[in-house]
């Protein structure tokens, strides 16, 4: 292929068209694409003008095409004027006159700031709007002997702005079971009647929708005109999202004979309460005779309709014998971003967590190692959640963002330490930081397949950290192979690699790999760790619930633990939707 003139138009505008071989169908279309490109550098007059077909050289070897490009002159910008756009949206789309004066002629930069333009109108009520060139002249360049910037022809014009008809929006149209009140999902999805029509905001109404773990769309959302209001149908089914799971045992109580000790796990997740999208999870859990947890969560969105949504939590834990953690706190969200790639929310929050040492007995070990203490730490911080993926319940590609990080005050009182010098070494009041993160990203190997990668982990700071002060990880949902909350730390990293292989909409069986690293260091005692564990397991799904099954070994300093089936752990867990 070669041009004729303009230095063979560098060549062909830099698109670098390949040798072939083609078909006569590959030829036509490396053609089209080839003058595009030249039209888009500028060369607005390109054109193919001639093809010859050179025989092969022996009976076996391709016929070659010799194409002959006419390149002509190449344009630029004389002036390209604002016409009847208004100033305050030139600034907001970028143009500036100067931009288009004087200037070599590039398609892509027209389209770019047309594209804005449209934007700005699809998202402020005109959805038809239409950009273009108006007064449009060309002029055959510099006569004075000194070469313009594009040297070849110009063209000056104008924009012109055509806005079509102003639509609003009026109502949702909605078919199937959808038991979500038409009030909250219009202030959920910011489509309220007689507003403004978006296009911004459908496409993120959508993406909104299909992020709901209680409605299921079944067909995707259609958008209807009529005359001058604007139409959203929705088509969509109820998901069993709430969830129940538990277990309950009566043992003989060996502390306190002739009675007997309740034991177990209560899970319950309610979504969706009275059909507005709040959110209540309550969590119990005594598995050892002196320990328990309790959870208490409850999400409050879009209130006093608006944007905001507002969490409030409660937790207890008390540790054996040793000491009793209390927190509570509040959050409010705020969604960020356009919603067509992703879903964010900001969030600020507070929180207050306090420990009262029940252990107050003094030994031997109490003179070196201060393990315990009766604190209290108020925190206030700032936090932000993204997730991208294809479908919450059945993930093969996008990402799982969460981060957060609070600064306050502690208060310590070591009211357990009988020895002084101990108790004056430490610093009553002070700063404390910390801030967790974690980040999954889902890869699609295949039709059914996906590949996770996932890194999740903390920091704490502070000049008098305690065991009751740390994080705590292990377990099903953390670090497989090792015993529910076994470690403490105040800095972790976890790396996952898992494998999954889909059978079913949820149901999937899975390899994996977890590998930690942590550390910690309280008065008196330092420790860390690289602890690894890895298996295999199942996900399966039934009508009424979903149960989750992994075999997994796990090798690691603290507590000592080997790669051996006298060591493997067992994680199951089953949750009942309905």
């Amino acid at each position: 292929m070669y041009a004729a003139d303009e230095a063979s138009a560098q060549p062909l505008a830099q698109g670098k068209v390949s040798s072939g071989p083609y078909d006569s169908l590959g030829l036509h279309t490396a053609l089209q694409q080839a003058v595009v490109r030249l039209q888009g550098a500028g060369y607005l007059l390109a054109a193919t003008d001639s093809l010859r077909m050179v025989p092969a050289k022996t009976d076996a070897g391709p016929v070659e095409a010799v194409v002959g490009v006419t390149v002509g002159p190449r344009f630029g910008w004389l002036a390209l004027r604002p016409g009847n756009l208004a100033e305050a949206l030139a600034r907001q789309s970028g143009y500036r006159e100067k931009y288009f004066r004087q200037r070599p002629f590039r398609y892509s930069e027209f389209v770019d700031l047309a594209q804005a333009i449209l934007q700005f109108y699809e998202n402020n009520g005109f959805p038809f709007a239409s950009v273009g060139l108006d007064s449009l002249r060309f002029s055959p360049g510099s006569t004075n002997g000194k070469k313009p910037a594009w040297e070849g022809a110009g063209l000056s014009a104008s924009l012109k702005i055509e806005k079509g008809t102003y639509i609003r929006f009026d109502s949702l149209m909605i078919e199937g079971e959808i038991n979500i009140k038409p009030s909250f999902l219009r202030n959920l999805l910011r489509l309220e009647r007689d507003q403004p029509f978006s296009q911004l905001r459908i496409a993120e109404a959508e993406r909104i929708l299909r992020s709901l773990p209680y409605l299921q769309l079944t067909r995707p959302p259609e958008l209807i005109f009529r005359n001058d209001r604007a139409y959203l149908h929705l088509w969509g089914a109820p998901v069993r999202a709430s969830q129940f799971d538990g277990i309950v045992g009566l043992l003989p109580n060996q502390e306190k004979p002739n009675q007997v000790l309740i034991t177990g796990q209560i899970n319950i997740r309610l979504q969706n309460l009275f059909s507005s999208g709040k959110y209540l999870h309550v969590e119990w859990q005594r598995l050892r005779t002196n320990s328990q947890l309790f959870n208490a969560e409850y999400e409050h969105p879009n209130l006093l309709n608006t944007r905001i949504s507002v969490e409030g939590k409660f937790n207890l834990l008390r540790e054996d014998t040793s000491f009793l953690n209390i927190s509570r706190g509040i959050r409010l969200f705020y969604p960020v971003g356009s919603g067509t790639r992703g879903m964010g929310r900001v969030n600020f929050f507070t929180r207050i967590n306090s420990t009262t040492v029940t252990d107050t007995t003094t030994g031997p070990r109490d003179q070196v190692v201060i393990r315990f203490a009766d604190t209290r730490f108020t925190a206030y911080g700032l936090g932000y959640d993204f997730s991208s993926v294809d479908n919450p319940f059945r993930p093969l590609r996008g990402w799982l963002i969460r981060w957060e990080a609070a600064a306050g005050n502690k208060q310590v009182r070591p009211r357990n330490l009988t020895n002084d010098s101990l108790r004056n070494s430490l610093n009553r009041n002070s700063a404390q930081i910390f801030s967790t993160a974690a980040v999954s990203h889902f890869l699609r190997t295949g039709k059914n397949t996906s590949l996770l990668l996932r890194a999740s982990g903390g920091l704490l700071f502070n000049d008098n950290l305690f065991l009751n002060d740390l994080f705590r990880f292990g377990g099903l949902t953390t670090l497989r192979g090792f015993n529910e909350n076994t470690f403490f730390a105040s800095r972790y990293l976890i790396g996952t690699v898992e494998y999954r292989l889909y059978f079913e909409q949820v149901s999937y069986l899975f390899a994996f790999v977890d590998q930690g690293l942590w550390g910690y260091r309280i008065p008196g005692q330092s420790r860390s760790d690289s602890p690894l564990g890895w298996g295999v397991g199942m996900n399966l799904g039934f009508k009424g619930g979903i149960f989750t099954f992994a075999y997994a070994l796990g090798r690691g300093t603290f507590p000592q633990q080997s790669f051996s089936i006298n060591q493997s752990k067992v994680h199951f867990g089953y949750v009942n939707r309905f």
